[in-house]
């Protein structure tokens, strides 16, 4: 017959009881259930275990007291970078910004930290920069050698100045210095000889195909006779459309760094006016542009042609 055999059983400890029933966080103490049982299971009294010391039923504990996280103040708003906004393109207005920083990260089941550590504004309340634009007239018509007939390669111009944003004309050196170099005043053209295929002028570009990725077309005509003539309806030579590839208006010039020194050429500070056309000894016909002043208001082109 196998003897009994009996030993201790413990349960698992219970919660940490506080000491100090006016708070939630702190020392206190814990219990739990110890009794003798034998080997079959069953629990009997404790003198059968006496052989055996009897695990402690109560013991010390500690809950910790929770901690919240815990931020700086909001920085100052810093600097917008600049000290007036441009007239245009409202999306590109400097930002500023403000931080705050986490000083204790949560512990123990405290409030969670903010989302939100950075801030950024738009720099709404800044006066509006000092806009100038290039006011640009239509091309004159082409302007030919006074030789019969009249056809072939020529000139043609047109007027460019300079204004602020309320209309007032500038000297071009502003819109030099506020925008980027000035727009052609001179362009070759041509005018078709009557032996010539005659085609109109181009058409202004049509809207984008396909958004930013496609392209856009422009077209032109033939006129007169050349409606009928083979020869003039062949593409390769007398091409009737034309297509360029689209550029996003998301993409702007940004002007990165400062302008250089002046570059100065000597006899340059002028300023060119366009005079009426005169003939010279009968044999020169003229149109030419005179100059004033170092402080440029429009510019122009002088040409010659032999009669």
């Amino acid at each position: 017959m196998e003897c009994t055999v009996y030993q201790w059983r413990s349960s698992a400890w219970g919660l940490c009881g506080i000491l100090d029933p006016g708070t939630k966080c702190g020392r206190g103490t814990q219990r739990r259930e110890v009794a003798c049982y034998s080997s079959t299971g069953m629990r009997v009294v404790e003198g059968r275990c006496e052989e055996k010391v009897k695990p402690t039923s109560v013991q010390d504990c500690m809950v910790h007291c929770p901690v919240d996280c815990h931020v700086t103040e909001w920085s100052e708003w810093s600097d917008c970078g600049t000290t007036c906004r441009a007239f245009t393109a409202r999306q590109l207005l400097p930002k500023q910004r403000r931080e705050r920083f986490i000083v204790t990260y949560p512990q123990n089941g405290g409030l969670s930290c903010p989302h939100t550590l950075s801030e950024e504004r738009q720099c709404l309340n800044l006066p509006v920069c000092e806009s100038y634009y290039w006011d640009i007239s239509d091309w004159s018509d082409c302007i030919l050698p006074p030789v019969v007939p009249l056809c072939g390669d020529g000139r043609r111009a047109r007027n460019v100045t300079c204004r602020h944003s309320n209309g007032t004309e500038y000297g071009l050196n502003v819109c030099l210095e506020q925008l980027s170099s000035m727009p052609s005043l001179v362009e070759s053209c041509y005018v078709a000889c009557p032996s010539e295929c005659q085609l109109s002028e181009w058409e202004a570009w049509g809207r984008c195909v396909q958004g930013c990725e496609g392209k856009r077309f422009r077209w032109r005509r033939l006129l007169g006779d050349s409606k009928t003539n083979p020869d003039c309806r062949n593409q390769n030579k007398y091409p009737l459309d034309e297509q360029e590839a689209c550029v996003c208006d998301s993409l702007r010039p940004v002007v990165i760094g400062q302008w250089s020194d002046c570059i100065l050429r000597p006899s340059e500070e002028v300023m060119w006016h366009w005079d009426s056309g005169s003939n010279l000894n009968g044999d020169k016909q003229v149109a030419f542009l005179r100059c004033e002043h170092h402080v440029v208001k429009s510019v122009g082109v002088f040409f010659t042609f032999d009669v």
